[in-house]
Parts: structure tokens; sequence; C-alpha cells
């Protein structure tokens, strides 16, 4: 671990002065890098990055449930729904071939 220390001030050091820098990597942290190289080519979030959201998910709570929309509601296969404080809206969709007559709300 102190040589880890080490060789990351050395290195700072060097980076400070303008001198050329090589660093010997592992094949792990090539691989790492790799993949963090490719996520920001591709816009996706690095694997820690989305490790650490995952966790911080469960942190929270799980089984929480489905996350509300942005009207405060929810989504199902069948109809959605909005609310405030005062009011509930419900949206279901229905086929094109039924008429208002047909409906008994």
């Amino acid at each position: 671990m102190l040589d880890e220390k080490k060789k990351r001030e050395e290195a700072q050091a060097k980076a400070a002065s303008g001198e050329d820098q090589v660093e010997e990597l592992t094949e792990e942290d090539f691989a790492k890098m790799k993949a963090e190289e490719e996520a920001k080519k591709s816009g996706a979030k690095p694997a820690e990055e989305e490790k650490k959201d995952e966790k911080a998910e469960g942190e929270e709570g799980e089984n929480k449930g489905a996350k509300p929309n942005p009207g405060n509601g929810g989504t199902t296969d069948k109809y959605n729904w909005e609310q405030t404080l005062s009011e509930v809206t419900v949206n279901v969709d229905i086929p094109a071939n039924i008429k208002g007559s047909h409906l008994d709300v």
C-alpha cells in the first residue's frame, strides 16, 4: 500500500514538472481503464458507478415498488394516474372502435 502511495506521489511530481510519464499497469487495471474509456465513448456510466448507484438504491429501501411518474402517480399496462393533494386523474387507453355510448363510468 505504501509502495502504491509512493508511486502515485512520484507520478504526480513528474506530471507537475512536465516530464514524460510511463506507468506500469496490471492486466486488471488495464481492463478497468479500457472499460471506463468505452463507457465514456458510448455515454454509459462506468461499471463502478453503476454498482454504487445500485447499492445506494438498495440502501434506501428494497421492495419499495416502482418510482412514481412525473405526476406523482403510477403506470400499469391498462392505465396510468397522476395525483395532487386535491385531485386524482386516471387515464385509460381505449381501443379506437369503442364509442362513448359503450362506456359506463
